[in-house]
């Protein structure tokens, strides 16, 4: 049992002022909250947090623990490498994104079900690391955006068959690659892989089986087919169409539009000796022109969820503070930024135990010195992380 004394709570629950109180954790979860009484018969270990803030801890909506964070897939491929060294890298990268203060992951494309198994090491406390939420293997064509990594899979019976794979082997979410992308030599994020009708029978089949549907895509016309098929979420992709826009808002669509990958890329010391294929295609981007969507669409009331597409090139995990603040750029005020990497993502995933401060939530917690509500960046420098009513 562990008491955490007189700290300001933001519990995300509500948009309101940090209330001072404390937090009683049994057994990982939140039993008590406000002004708690230790059980008679029972201790607890007592942490005084004067002075500091505490928050739900965070969640990354869209990572690759698979991958290396380096050129490494630019020049070799993604799921180029073996087994034994992608799960070096996974347990690697779990433990960088819980150092920063994440507490979750919504993986969304891993190799071999290396980060199902590393999920099941982290849940039985033999490693540090997030919890996990893993889409399995992605589903893509053949030859198609990060086929070597995914499930190659052309016609509808093919792409349910895959999908059922992926739910078989403990994938919590279905991974659809809509459209071409940007880390594959020789696809094009113009390209269309899958159209509304495939689209449309793995929703149904996936929501029959209780999971959700989300797409990789790349361009607006791989948005609209995947929101007229049903989608839950979409990566990458934010619409600039306002029918499409509109049918968004109407089904509750959400997005996650990975706004920090491209300046970490333009960041990197690195990017200037990428292989060519890939710097022609970054350069076509216009991150302006992406921010000007995520302020526009926000205002107009899109659901959109923190993801920092952590693991591709010059993407590391624990930056999604980062993409927070990115957020906080385009008109959401702090409370709505954080929300996008707490409550949001809880409702994303589908776990209510995840993303507040509430009785009953497993106790994972992030401990800043400074107000978060005031001072965006500060959530960046967490004071202490705590998972399961474990300091990390």
């Amino acid at each position: 049992m562990l008491a955490l004394i007189d700290c300001y709570i933001i519990d995300m629950l509500s948009n309101s002022k940090p209330q001072i109180g404390s937090i009683l954790i049994d057994q990982g979860e939140i039993i008590q909250i406000g002004k708690i009484k230790i059980p008679e018969g029972m201790k607890a270990k007592t942490i005084s947090l004067k002075n500091k803030y505490i928050l739900p801890g965070l969640v990354d909506s869209h990572t690759h623990l698979c991958m290396t964070c380096s050129q490494h897939e630019l020049y070799h491929g993604v799921g180029a490498l073996n087994d034994i060294t992608v799960a070096f890298y996974a347990i690697e990268n779990a433990k960088n994104a819980i150092n920063h203060g994440i507490t979750s992951v919504r993986d969304v494309g891993g190799q071999n079900y290396i980060e199902i198994h590393l999920k099941e090491l982290i849940d039985s406390g033999k490693i540090d690391g997030p919890r996990i939420y893993s889409a399995g293997k992605v589903i893509t064509t053949t030859g198609g955006h990060l086929w070597r990594m995914g499930v190659e899979a052309d016609s509808e019976k093919e792409v349910i068959k895959a999908l059922k794979e992926q739910i078989k082997s403990g994938g919590w979410l279905i991974k659809m690659i809509v459209t071409g992308g940007v880390m594959t030599k020789g696809s094009q994020p113009h390209f269309l892989q899958y159209d509304k009708q495939i689209l449309k029978s793995a929703v149904r089949a996936a929501h029959e089986l209780d999971k959700k549907v989300t797409g990789h895509i790349a361009n607006e016309r791989g948005l609209k087919e995947a929101v007229k098929s049903g989608i839950d979420s979409v990566e990458h992709a934010l619409p600039e169409k306002p029918n499409t826009l509109a049918e968004m808002l109407k089904n509750g669509i959400v997005s996650v539009p990975t706004m920090v990958t491209y300046p970490s890329w333009h960041d990197s010391k690195d990017r200037l000796n990428a292989p060519q294929y890939f710097l022609d295609k970054k350069n076509s981007m216009d991150p302006n022109h992406k921010r000007n969507i995520l302020e526009k669409t926000h205002q107009e009331g899109l659901k959109i969820v923190a993801g920092t597409d952590a693991g591709v090139p010059y993407v590391p995990f624990g930056n999604l503070a980062d993409e927070i603040k990115i957020f906080s750029e385009c008109g959401f005020s702090n409370y709505e930024a954080i929300s996008s990497a707490t409550s949001l993502a809880s409702e994303l995933i589908g776990d209510d135990k995840i993303g507040k401060i509430k009785v009953g939530c497993w106790a994972d917690l992030l401990v800043l010195n400074d107000n978060p509500l005031d001072d965006i960046s500060r959530i960046k420098f967490p004071k202490m992380v705590i998972k399961s009513g474990k300091i990390i």
